[in-house]
């Protein structure tokens, strides 16, 4: 690799605040992630493993140091670029493209398949990203450096009964929403409430920590279960809740809205698919309310699920093979009905258990690119906002708990039915929950749904029973009509997106964010050429 010789930092400035360590240090952290003002000391931030990135500058003002971190789940993106021997670092990927730069055919099969692209590439080869937990230094005269500093669950676990577990787990969750409510209780607190139990939590701890000042926000059809379990949590934590009604023609009439667009290229950054499924919620919010946006943050359950082992699938468990795993990502991440595992040939996994793989492949890639990017939709509005669920000391916790407890999150789901819930009457669906683990721990059961999985018939008379209770009801009607829109709207990239599916993957589409991804897809490639086409 080049030494560099210049380094330049070329950051949107409303999005970063600056802070001044002495005449030639300094820092920058995100606007918009308020946990960004928890710490005011730099190693602290570094301790917590908050995204920020630091410079070092000799008299001349040109900077002769950096160091960058996006944080435990790539929180904040920030890419970068090696041009002419000068690193070049930006929050916007646009300010790294030349026009000459085409979209690399490689990179563009991965964002076909899962919405984004792997490792620490962009859809164009010379621009990288920095990844969750890891740390771009680079001083002049020298080379690149990129090292891990946190890789989710390394490490040696708990050997203590479940009892114990649930001791260390309520001292770290209590001291988490501590910290989380003193330093929030001057703010309007909008939590988007959905039937689960992760926000359900969130508001929980909200009322028992007093905190009086919070508005629930649910979205989707009208009177969908994920609402209407959010009304109950709502009533019983006596919290006010607005119920954002969706259908489906608001969505179609999006595909044609400049400002829309313009979040679209904001959130998705060549890189990762934006979440669509909050717009609405936030286009009703700012047309409905008054709020002073310094004095308002979002908290999102983003991901609790995960971090408490949702995600492990049966057959990873035990004895299992690379295949096996490369099956079960792309049966529970993949978008299209694709056999081209060979994507993940050379994906640097870390460990020799293959359910550890699936949850690092998740963490960096599914909810570090896509679920925590869905943030977006604040920083995009103008809001902040906060991850509990990725506070170091709590992340870490989770990453110490034994196989057998963290499955199926039956430490998780079981201490918030016996601690929690219970005490605010809100274990209403403890029985349903109950079963749902049990289910999912039957060796039978797992087998016939993936029987039941690779059936075409099963699963057509499936999606169309899920019509009547998808909470996000619109997308799975209007996947066609924003194929179309593509083609209308962006012809000739669309053309080209097409013949590259056609050729290497099929139309098989399994996931209804196939549909925004070939639009925003063909949205890019009516810009900008494609290297091997």
């Amino acid at each position: 690799m080049q030494k560099i010789e210049q380094i330049s930092i070329n950051l949107t400035p409303e999005r970063w605040q600056k802070r001044t360590i002495d005449k030639n240090k300094s820092f920058y952290l995100f606007k918009y992630m308020e946990e960004s003002n928890f710490f005011d000391d730099l190693e602290v931030i570094k301790e917590k493993k908050l995204p920020y990135i630091y410079i070092e500058h000799n008299e001349n003002k040109k900077v002769d140091f950096v160091e960058a971190s996006t944080g435990l789940v790539r929180a904040v993106p920030i890419f970068y670029k090696i041009e002419e021997k000068t690193l070049i670092i930006s929050d916007d990927i646009n300010k790294l493209i030349n026009r000459k730069d085409k979209v690399d055919y490689q990179f563009l099969k991965e964002f076909l398949v899962f919405s984004y692209v792997l490792k620490n590439n962009t859809l164009f080869r010379d621009i990288k990203q920095i990844q969750a937990g890891e740390m771009l230094k680079c001083s002049i005269n020298e080379t690149l450096v990129l090292e891990d500093y946190f890789i989710y669950d390394e490490g040696d676990e708990f050997n203590v009964e479940k009892e114990k577990l649930f001791g260390y787990y309520e001292d770290v969750l209590y001291k988490t929403f501590e910290l989380y409510t003193e330093k929030l209780k001057n703010k309007k607190i909008i939590v988007p409430l959905s039937g689960g139990y992760d926000s359900r939590l969130i508001v929980t701890m909200l009322k028992e920590f007093g905190i009086k000042d919070v508005l629930c926000v649910s979205y989707g059809i009208e009177n969908n279960f994920e609402s209407r379990k959010a009304s109950i949590v709502a009533e019983k934590l006596k919290y006010d809740l607005d119920i954002v009604i969706y259908n489906p023609k608001e969505r179609i009439l999006l595909l044609n809205d400049d400002n829309y667009l313009n979040y679209l290229e904001y959130s998705s950054q060549k890189s990762s698919l934006g979440h669509m499924q909050e717009f609405l919620m936030m286009k009703y919010l700012n047309e409905k309310y008054n709020f002073t946006k310094e004095d308002v943050v979002f908290i999102p359950g983003h991901t609790g699920d995960f971090v408490s082992g949702s995600h492990i699938p049966y057959r990873l468990l035990n004895k299992s093979s690379y295949d096996d795993l490369k099956i079960s990502i792309f049966e529970r991440h993949g978008l299209r009905n694709s056999k081209n595992h060979n994507l993940l040939d050379n994906y640097p996994f870390k460990f020799k258990e293959q359910y550890k793989n699936i949850e690092y492949f998740d963490w960096r890639e599914r909810q570090s690119k896509f679920i925590a990017n869905a943030n977006r939709n604040y920083d995009y509005n103008g809001y902040k906002w906060v991850l509990p669920y990725w506070f170091n000391d709590y992340v870490l916790f989770w990453c110490e708990v034994p196989l057998v407890h963290k499955y199926q999150k039956n430490l998780y789901d079981e201490y918030l039915e016996e601690k929690i819930f219970k005490n605010y009457c809100l274990d209403f669906d403890k029985k349903e929950r109950i079963n749902i683990r049990k289910k999912n721990n039957n060796y039978f059961y797992i087998k016939l749904k993936e029987i039941v999985h690779k059936s075409y018939k099963v699963k057509k008379i499936y999606k169309k029973f899920k019509k009547n209770y998808n909470p996000l009801i619109g997308y799975n009607d209007i996947g066609e009509d924003i194929l179309q829109i593509a083609k209308e709207k962006f012809p000739f990239g669309n053309q080209k997106l097409n013949s590259i599916i056609d050729k290497e993957l099929g139309s098989n589409r399994v996931n209804i964010n196939a549909y925004p991804t070939e639009f925003y897809l063909s949205m890019v490639l009516e810009e900008h050429e494609v290297d091997e086409l």
